[in-house]
């Protein structure tokens, strides 16, 4: 269990804080273009990067939550300190050892089963992938950006002195 909880803090806590604020980054930029003077219709990409990264967010959230289940609720790991001494199992009658049963292997166990191994690095390269796209998407959309152009008032003439 000591192993599953320091696996646990390694991976973080709730969320990855570098891209809540990235996600932040790219909301105010993505609220602000208009008022800065920029065509609101042409902020779709910068949209588009903004549900990648609550896609990105919410991987990892989903991958935390298993790996605490995973942690809370899976069986103990068999481990050696419950094993009989070294010239065999319990006495049977005569004094005649009695053979421990074959050791059980290959089974699935714990919550994720034959994937316990495999999830955590599908997941991280899921949410890998979600981040680079998020981070392509905005400065694509960055490039998309078009300015307004601005009205041309035309002079009106004054009064003539």
């Amino acid at each position: 269990m000591n192993n599953q909880l320091s696996y646990l803090q390694s991976m973080g806590s709730t969320a990855d804080w570098s891209s809540v604020l990235f996600f932040l980054f790219i909301g105010t930029i993505y609220f602000l273009a208009p008022v800065v003077g920029y065509l609101p219709g042409k902020r779709g990409i910068l949209l588009a990067s903004l549900w990648a990264m609550i896609a990105k967010l919410a991987i990892g959230i989903f991958r935390e939550c298993l790996f605490s289940v995973q942690a809370l609720y899976a069986p103990p790991a068999p481990s050696a300190w419950n094993v009989g001494p070294a010239g065999g199992g319990p006495l049977g009658p005569g004094g005649m050892a009695i053979p421990s049963p074959p050791p059980v292997s290959g089974g699935a166990s714990g919550l994720f089963g034959k994937f316990e191994q495999q999830l955590p690095a599908l997941l991280s390269l899921a949410e890998t992938v979600a981040f680079l796209a998020a981070i392509v998407l905005f400065v694509y959309g960055l490039q998309r950006l078009v300015l307004r152009e601005p009205l041309m008032v035309p002079a009106q003439p004054g009064p003539e002195r």
